[in-house]
């Protein structure tokens, strides 16, 4: 009998890091080689999504599980079932008893979370943007043995993805204590272990945080400098490898669509590539300025991502 090696995440986690993909996306591309018997090599090229190359290089980190090459890649009748087993374990596909966890958990933060500041330009996200964020967060492989800071959270996020996470680390930073106590209570009473930070984003992130996490989640002030310092203390915290991720909020009217160019090239400028943007994601309990509604962007880092030491004193509408 073939020696097939053990399925563990430890496996997983060594074929990511290798290949500088996310542990969700080789837990897909294991979904899509048991999904049939056997699967030819250029559809599961075009189904990955991955150069044909690299694919090439995962099937060899793959091969104690598959048959010999050939034009097909087929699984060992001996590995298919232990496969299966531990896909089922880390299921990467939405169900009902997912949504059911993070609608319940919504439910119990939505009413008490602490009322919006102006003077922070908060405005509280509603009960259905807290669901999809967390869903989509879960879909992208965010909330799978990730490192995820929250820049600010006013509307809780971090306790709705803490709900579905699996060994996550999630850190809130804020400059309201209201929500960080707030948050803390939460996380308390379900052992989320979510570490929260006081902190004033126009002062220096504290060293500790530096090209420490894996994604970073924003829904900053919607002023042009706040974004950028946003956008600059996000990069600062993420580490500086292919798989981390940024993701921030954005919203104006569409009346006033030259408020977004700037922000774009905002984005550019710092080297960002938008992958993802979902246009009217986010809604809002108020915000009628811009419609009670922003998008969602996904940035990816690339070789020319930056950060600066600029900081900014009025990033709020009304400072």
């Amino acid at each position: 009998m073939t020696d097939i090696p053990p399925l563990t995440i430890d496996f997983l986690k060594n074929i990511a890091k290798n290949r500088e993909i996310t542990i969700h996306d080789v837990l897909s591309l294991l979904t899509i080689i048991t999904a049939d018997s056997r699967i030819s090599n250029n559809d599961f090229v075009r189904m990955s999504g991955l150069p044909k190359e690299h694919v090439g290089r995962i099937l060899k980190d793959f091969s104690l599980l598959l048959e010999p090459p050939s034009p097909f890649i087929i699984v060992k009748q001996s590995a298919h079932d232990s496969i299966k087993n531990f896909l089922s374990e880390y299921p990467i596909e939405q169900n009902e008893d997912l949504r059911s966890k993070v609608t319940q958990q919504v439910e119990e933060i939505a009413q008490a979370r602490p009322a919006p500041l102006r003077e922070y330009d908060q405005f509280l996200a509603t009960k259905e943007t807290m669901i999809k964020r967390a869903l989509h967060l879960y879909s992208e492989g965010e909330l799978l043995y990730r490192n995820i800071l929250f820049l600010g959270d006013d509307d809780h996020t971090s306790l709705v993805a803490s709900s579905i996470g699996r060994n996550v680390s999630v850190t809130v930073l804020d400059i309201d204590h209201r929500m960080l106590e707030s948050i803390e209570v939460s996380s308390q009473k379900h052992n989320y272990h979510i570490k929260t930070i006081l902190h004033d984003l126009r002062k220096p992130l504290p060293e500790n945080m530096l090209n420490s996490f894996d994604v970073v989640f924003t829904d900053p002030p919607y002023t042009s400098s706040g974004i950028a310092l946003f956008l600059n203390r996000g990069i600062q915290a993420l580490r500086k490898i292919p798989t981390s991720r940024l993701y921030f909020c954005y919203g104006n009217s569409d009346r006033a669509r030259e408020r977004e160019l700037k922000i774009q090239s905002i984005v550019t400028e710092k080297g960002l590539l938008v992958r993802e943007k979902l246009h009217h994601f986010n809604g809002y309990i108020g915000a009628e300025s811009i419609g009670s509604v922003s998008s969602l962007y996904r940035c990816d880092l690339t070789p020319q991502t930056r950060s600066d030491n600029v900081t900014a004193e009025k990033i709020y509408t009304n400072s």
